[in-house]
């Protein structure tokens, strides 16, 4: 049997949780004014991962560096944290690890330099996930405002797996759009 695991996602655009329809920044549903407040909930409900995208830096709009340190600092002992969202290059990835991540979640850095992130060094070691965000079956990327023409399975073969022992699955068809995941897409991927 496969092995899923449920990470609660905080979307954070201008320090705010927010659900995005279908990935688009101007169809936007704030949920949580205060992502302190929502990371608690998450940590008091048994989660001990908590997936984390940066919207304003995926759409290279400002970041929420700020309010994403302060969380680290204040849960990193009660939650593991996986990171996305415009993280475009290695000293990124190693400023966030050092500050504490778990995990960097990389999607448009990843598709842009394959032969880069196929020889890091032992630093990387299983602290890296691909996110692999799927519109009309192509591979969508800076804030999934582009489509890649590469196969996705293809890809995802070509990478080293001792730095990506993750896939962070996204069918952007479904996603903010509470109907559901997309099973079928899924299982095939």
């Amino acid at each position: 049997m496969n092995n899923f695991q449920i990470y609660p996602a905080l979307d954070l655009k201008d320090g705010c949780c927010v659900r995005l329809l279908y990935g688009n920044e101007k169809k936007i549903t704030v949920y949580q004014k205060d992502p302190i407040k929502q990371v608690q909930l998450f940590s008091t409900n048994g989660f001990n991962w908590i997936h984390i995208v940066d919207l304003n830096a995926a759409f290279g709009k400002q970041d929420n560096k700020k309010i994403i340190l302060e969380l680290l600092k204040k849960f990193k002992k009660k939650v593991n944290f996986q990171l996305g969202g415009g993280i475009r290059s290695i000293e990124d990835i190693k400023f966030w690890i050092d500050e504490g991540v778990s995990r960097i979640v990389l999607g448009t850095f990843a598709f842009q330099n394959l032969d880069l992130i196929n020889n890091l060094s032992n630093f990387f070691h299983k602290k890296l996930a691909l996110g692999l965000d799927i519109k009309r079956k192509k591979i969508a990327v800076n804030g999934w405002t582009k489509l890649l023409e590469v196969d996705p399975i293809n890809y995802v073969n070509q990478i080293d797996k001792k730095y990506f022992d993750k896939v962070i699955y996204t069918d952007i068809s479904k996603d903010g759009a509470l109907t559901g995941p997309n099973i079928y897409q899924t299982k095939e991927f």
